[in-house]
């Protein structure tokens, strides 16, 4: 079954499995919110208790299924439930699915890589460093990585820090100032701090703010040295791509390179970017949504978010990649991806060219729904369609006792650094698995622990806190 279908038949499932419980989950909860969220947890009825109640008898129906999900709850979840249930009359199912409810995952397309999906192998690995024979499919997998991100040649090892490790070690030369946006991710950071360690020049500019680099870099041209530029592709804190042509624009003239950490956006964002594909076409990240092919700029980015696989490549031009190969340390001195690494990141691929617009669809349709549905809560959100979503910040609310409370309801968020304060954000991470009625129940959830943090109520009208 095509990953597309098996998404719309979750979906089905879902609501099936709804209907199925929803009388049987109605007086469980008002059971509960008789008991009282303090001392309900130790008096509970069971599973066997309340069975008569299913719309299907038996352990092994669905709906019984279901109810014993909902048993499993955490008592503030279920005394949420019964709520809704309560204003619904009890027996609506326009509720969450009986869940704990994840927006912690960064596997941003929602794609499973079980051991019945990617192709099988008889050893993980050849004991050899990439540097005297390769994995088997490594070859066509950088063929293939390279095709979508837009480059002549990409080379493939286990991670990211493998890649800056050993790229910012090659770079290390006294006539070469790096200029690194003050943002940047912390891998990309520890490449940097290597060479600075090897005594290369660190220069840090503005986070998106092409007029100081541009100011940095006329400072490094007088100072005799060459300029290269080191900034994430897409920042997923603030929403907003880094302004790529404007640093090429910077540094083209004066022979200088760039480097990207593409993490975010490869998988997510592609070229053409529309109203009905806002991410764009085919997942090759931040070149091809900003249509660019350069021959000094160096991608290094991770499978792990979009594609949600445990490996890395570099991309760039023929002749920077033969020169990286030549330097590389780790490819000699650590291991390289094993067989069924490998074998998942083709399957990744395999899904993107098959199902990649329709969960790339899926995805900017969730972020939209959680977008809106928080707006009716009164939470005034504006954080573009990127999948980490970050609650606004609002005064008097700590997002670290937001975090908290959410997870006593049995949500699971991410706190996350913030440009603008020391203090963290509340984020949410957004998948295509995600379901419209998961993210009610989220929005919902962060209004009312918005509420109870401030005592009183959100103000719909004004869209602020009060």
């Amino acid at each position: 079954m095509q990953l597309g279908t098996r998404v719309a038949s979750h979906r089905a499932s879902s609501e099936t499995l709804l209907a199925n419980c929803a009388e049987a989950l109605a007086i469980l909860c008002l059971r509960a919110l008789e008991k009282g969220c303090a001392d309900w947890p130790a008096t509970k009825p069971s599973a066997a208790d309340l069975k008569p109640f299913c719309s299907e008898k038996g352990p092994g129906s669905s709906g019984f299924q279901g109810f014993e999900k909902a048993l499993a709850l955490p008592a503030p979840a279920l005394i949420f439930l019964a709520t809704r249930l309560v204003k619904m009359g009890g027996r609506e199912t326009v509720i969450a699915r009986t869940t704990t409810c994840n927006l912690t995952s960064s596997c941003y397309l929602g794609i499973d890589h079980s051991s019945d999906q990617v192709s099988p192998w008889t050893n993980v690995t050849n004991g050899r460093p990439a540097s005297l024979e390769a994995t088997p499919g490594t070859e066509e997998l950088s063929r293939r990585l390279a095709d979508l991100v837009g480059c002549e040649r990409v080379v493939i090892a286990s991670s990211t820090l493998h890649l800056f490790w050993d790229l910012f070690g090659c770079l290390a030369d006294r006539e070469s100032t790096i200029l690194m946006d003050s943002n940047i991710y912390p891998v990309a950071r520890w490449g940097v701090e290597r060479a600075a360690g090897l005594g290369v020049s660190v220069r840090i500019f503005q986070h998106h703010d092409p007029l100081d680099l541009q100011s940095q870099v006329h400072r490094v041209i007088n100072d005799g040295h060459r300029p290269i530029v080191v900034t994430d592709g897409f920042c997923a804190l603030c929403g907003c791509p880094a302004p790529i042509a404007a640093y090429l624009d910077a540094i083209d003239e004066f022979g200088g390179q760039l480097i990207l950490d593409d993490t975010q956006a490869l998988g997510i964002l592609g070229s053409s970017p529309s109203e009905s594909q806002p991410y764009g076409l085919g997942g090759g990240g931040s070149l091809r949504s900003n249509s660019i092919a350069n021959s000094n700029v160096i991608v290094v980015s991770s499978l792990a978010k979009g594609f949600g696989v445990p490996i890395a490549c570099m991309a760039g031009s023929q002749r920077l990649i033969d020169w990286f190969l030549t330097r590389s340390e780790t490819r000699s001195a650590c291991s390289q991806p094993c067989r069924p690494v490998i074998h998942a990141a083709e399957h990744a691929l395999w899904v993107n060219q098959t199902d990649g617009e329709q969960l790339r669809s899926l995805l900017s349709d969730n972020v939209r729904h959680f977008q809106t549905r928080l707006r009716e809560m009164g939470i005034a959100i504006d954080a573009g369609l990127f999948p980490v979503q970050a609650i606004p910040p609002i005064p008097g609310v700590n997002a670290q006792q937001m975090n908290a409370k959410l997870n006593e309801s049995g949500i699971q968020t991410v706190l996350i650094d913030r440009h603008d304060t020391e203090d963290f954000g509340l984020g949410c991470l957004i998948t295509a698995n995600h379901v419209p009625t998961d993210l009610d129940l989220v929005a919902e959830a962060i209004a009312n622990a918005i509420a109870t943090l401030l005592g009183g109520t959100i103000d719909t009208d004004s869209m602020q806190p009060s």
